[in-house]
């Protein structure tokens, strides 16, 4: 091949009203603003969102298992039993385990080949054989998905015929080295830019046999994170399944090859690829807006008050009672992070007996989690109470 790009230029889009620059000026600085939480809500928050980018990413797959009935599957022992727990729950280990990974190493390069094999093969690496077989086209045999092995035939996803697989590996190359956030013309509001570009290049390339949208957007998310240099409190996934239609057509709009001598340069539409990042930074300014919303002091407050006094009457189906004291704990532990079991308790409003029994019953729910017996709390948000303390994060469960 000749094409040193492999038919992925455009790298980037020309942006010369600089509406790009500012959506992702406009992206960096609101997703800053929500930093200021104390560090253990903000950890909290995280691992919630694990959750959030779990249920969405999978639902833009058109797999829609909730996350409330992967929590109930994990309580009841029986997530090896349900396909759509156990791809939810491998979702959200990878998360984990690539966020860990790149926050310990700072000076590791998200685009890299062997990094996006590492996210396929900690996504697949625990889904039995059975659930991992695929087929290319309705007459053809099963193949099975290997955990971060890139393809090694040729393949036609609907109008998209990827790259051949002979040159798939020179093109990922060539794919990391476009994007690598610490390139010196790739900060700041470029870097968004280039995660928004290099999320649907990577798309394109189609690396593997299967499970190319669900790493796509694990990825984005390092990515972004990196860019950001710090981690998101807000859901890619979740922006781009509320647009899934318009997700997939810009996708594949951008797939198409250049539209004559007024669309750019490269053999893609430069056209098409400005579009596709466009559609991608709205979606993650929409969620950094969101978040802002429902993170605000007083709107929590409020949701928790009606939390805790509907639970107490037992009014809300599938939610356990709740005292009355919980109420002053939750919003305390979500504005300071972290209290001593003995403030924990007073913030019940009781005496020390009875509000020790109201931490004992938060932490039983977990809605507060520690890290022994007598270590101090932390917030937690468990599925089940998800949508009363964040209003539509994952809508209602079945």
């Amino acid at each position: 091949m000749t094409d040193l790009t492999y038919g992925l230029a455009p790298w980037m889009p020309s942006d010369p009203s600089r509406e790009l620059a500012g959506k992702a000026y406009q992206l960096a600085q609101r997703s800053a603003a929500l930093g200021g939480l104390p560090p253990a809500t903000r950890i909290a928050l995280q691992d919630m969102l694990r959750t959030v980018n779990t249920y969405y990413s999978n639902l833009i797959e058109g797999q829609s298992t909730h996350p409330v009935e992967v929590d109930r599957a994990v309580r009841a022992g029986e997530q090896t039993h349900t396909p759509g727990v156990m791809i939810s729950l491998a979702l959200q280990e990878a998360q984990q385990t690539v966020a860990a990974r790149a926050e310990a190493s700072h000076h590791e390069n998200p685009t890299d080949i062997e990094f996006i094999r590492r996210i396929h093969q900690l996504i697949f690496e625990k889904v039995p054989e059975t659930d991992r077989l695929v087929r290319n086209g309705p007459n053809d045999a099963p193949v099975v998905v290997e955990p971060g092995a890139l393809r090694t035939t040729d393949v036609q996803v609907g109008r998209h015929v990827a790259i051949g697989h002979g040159d798939l590996e020179a093109a990922l190359h060539a794919f990391s080295d476009a994007y690598r956030p610490d390139g010196p013309s790739l900060r700041g509001d470029q870097g968004l830019i280039a995660a928004a570009a290099a999320h649907h290049r990577l798309a394109f390339l189609h690396p593997f046999v299967d499970g190319n949208g669900r790493v796509a957007r694990l990825f984005s998310g390092l990515h972004i994170d990196r860019v950001l240099e710090q981690p998101a409190i807000w859901s890619l996934s979740r922006g781009l399944a509320r647009a899934r239609q318009t997700y997939y057509s810009r996708l594949g709009d951008a797939d198409a090859p250049r539209q004559g001598d007024h669309d750019g340069r490269g053999p893609r539409s430069e056209r098409a690829l400005y579009a596709f990042c466009d559609f991608f930074l709205n979606a993650c300014v929409d969620q950094v807006d969101y978040m802002a919303d429902v993170l605000s002091i007083d709107g929590y407050k409020r949701r928790v008050e009606y939390l805790v006094r509907q639970a107490s009457e037992q009014a809300l189906p599938g939610v356990p009672k709740l005292d009355r004291g919980a109420e002053g704990v939750l919003k305390a532990v979500f504005i300071e992070g972290e209290l001593t079991r003995a403030e924990a308790g007073q913030r019940s409003g009781y005496k020390e007996r009875m509000g020790r029994q109201v931490v004992s019953e938060l932490l039983k729910e977990g809605l507060l989690v520690s890290s022994n017996q007598r270590g101090p709390v932390r917030p937690r948000f468990p599925a089940t109470y998800l949508d009363y303390l964040f209003p539509k994060m994952a809508g209602p469960s079945n």
